[in-house]
């Protein structure tokens, strides 16, 4: 079901979609090589407080951080942890902020020092995307325009999509129940993730670990991948 909005709803949107953008921006800032995922963490969380709302995602079904940080391979909701950001690495920070009841929600990768310039390439056609995915939000359109534009685009750069992960509403709650999809393919529509996480040529996403991850671009199949590495929280935090 889909909730109308007044204009007063908007501007409190727009309240928190500012804390988000600010956020971000102090995120681009201070991920620098050397930097933990976990200092992040603690950079967002007080900066949200500062500016007088709550970190959405803290406590959500027991999640226990401010925001995500997915590094590299990790396609979506990485937990912040003591791993230190290399020369190289691409690191998407997803952040969300609920002041005067009403949420903001956005991601944004950034490039440590030295990124080859394959996934620079990839960054920025995803960033691209986003960008195409906005233009398809037309009175008359319908959600699967949307889905349409950003795989379009991808796929003429001979890019694929991750077709298990969704995009979602947003508004009193954070993770509305609005899909954008084209037909099964379901696409993720979250500001500038990385190529990686959205439009990797082969990913297989893992529903088990809710730090979901590309298994190093190896084989492309619809089954489940189990991640061989330790699980990092037992509680899951998506429904």
């Amino acid at each position: 079901m889909i909730y109308l909005k007044t204009a007063s709803d908007f501007e409190k949107m727009r309240v928190a979609g500012a804390i988000v953008r600010d956020t971000l921006l102090l995120m681009e800032e201070k991920a620098k090589e050397g930097v933990t995922t976990a200092e992040l963490n603690k950079i967002a969380d007080a900066y949200i407080r500062k500016c007088g709302a709550e970190p959405s995602f803290l406590n959500y079904n027991g999640y226990p951080f401010s925001i995500c940080a997915s590094v590299n391979e990790e396609v979506v909701h990485g937990f912040p942890s003591k791993r230190a950001l290399k020369d190289g690495d691409i690191v998407s920070i997803d952040v969300g902020a609920v002041i005067n009841g009403f949420h903001g929600d956005a991601a944004r990768t950034f490039l440590i020092g030295n990124v080859k310039e394959e996934v620079r390439k990839l960054v920025e056609v995803t960033k691209e995307c986003f960008f195409k995915g906005i233009e398809a939000f037309k009175d008359g359109n319908r959600l699967s325009d949307i889905g349409i534009a950003v795989q379009t685009y991808a796929e003429s750069f001979g890019y694929g999509v991750v077709r298990e992960m969704v995009g979602h509403g947003i508004g009193r709650i954070n993770f509305f129940i609005m899909s954008i999809f084209r037909g099964r393919f379901l696409l993720k529509l979250w500001y500038f993730r990385n190529a990686r996480r959205v439009f990797c040529r082969l990913s297989t996403p893992s529903t088990d670990f809710r730090q979901d991850r590309c298994p190093d671009c190896r084989e492309l199949s619809s089954a489940r991948w189990q991640a061989p590495y330790p699980v990092q929280a037992s509680v899951p935090f998506f429904p």
